[in-house]
């Protein structure tokens, strides 16, 4: 049996016991890294390092204190900087098999980008980007379509840039009109063509907006034959 304390909301301590922790960890480095972070009173990452961990079948130590670190600081600074730290560990994990990871803690981001609105909504712009950045690379598109509409919604009016200069309300147009290109492309293989074209014809209006002379006319010359083709076939 292993005793730990987790501190409640008034600060006293309740103890309670939990049988077969490590097993249930299934890592014995990783079960003790999860006792330390409720001994320190860290439930809520506590709670996300031991999902984890059932899930993960192996992880060294750098990753476990990095993770440990950003978990409880994310947990301790909530308010201010638990989107940093999210999308730090989002950036950390870049191997394949840690894609994941990487996911997760994107989720984790957009959900504190949601849960504090301090800068107007910036933060939760960016996470919704990210986030249909995510359903993309798994071919979810409608999916990834509700993140892009979101991030182009919140950005709509703001002068919000990335670091390299590059206007947000301009990229969430690109996005969309990359998104809506490849569902036009998909109805064109099911042979829906009537909605082929309603879809073209979005993301022709998101070249436009965004001032993109080349996907524009691409959007037009893809409409144009679609409508040639569909009319003579009819």
């Amino acid at each position: 049996e292993i005793f730990h304390y987790i501190q409640d909301s008034r600060g006293h301590q309740n103890q309670e016991i939990s049988r077969n922790f490590k097993i249930n960890c299934g890592l014995p480095k990783g079960g003790g890294v999860c006792v330390a972070l409720l001994r320190e009173g860290f439930p809520r990452s506590f709670a996300q390092m031991f999902s984890l961990l059932q899930r993960w079948d192996a992880a060294d130590p750098h990753e476990l204190h990095t993770l440990q670190q950003r978990l409880t600081s994310a947990e301790t600074a909530e308010r201010h900087e638990a989107y940093d730290n999210h999308m730090f560990l989002a950036r950390f994990f870049t191997e394949p098999e840690d894609k994941w990871l990487k996911h997760h803690f994107i989720q984790l981001a957009l959900h504190s980008a949601r849960k504090f609105k301090m800068d107007s909504g910036k933060r939760e712009a960016e996470a919704n980007l990210h986030m249909g950045q995510v359903y993309l690379e798994k071919g979810q598109l409608e999916r990834a379509q509700e993140h892009y509409e979101v991030f182009y919604h919140l950005t709509m009016g703001r002068t919000w840039q990335d670091p390299s200069g590059r206007m947000h309300h301009s990229r969430s147009c690109e996005e969309l009109q990359k998104l809506f290109t490849l569902l036009g492309q998909r109805l064109l293989q099911e042979q829906d063509y009537t909605h082929a074209i309603k879809m073209f014809n979005k993301a022709y209006q998101m070249a436009k907006e965004c001032m993109h002379t080349l996907f524009t006319l691409t959007c037009l010359q893809t409409i144009n034959s679609i409508q040639t083709s569909f009319f003579v076939s009819n």
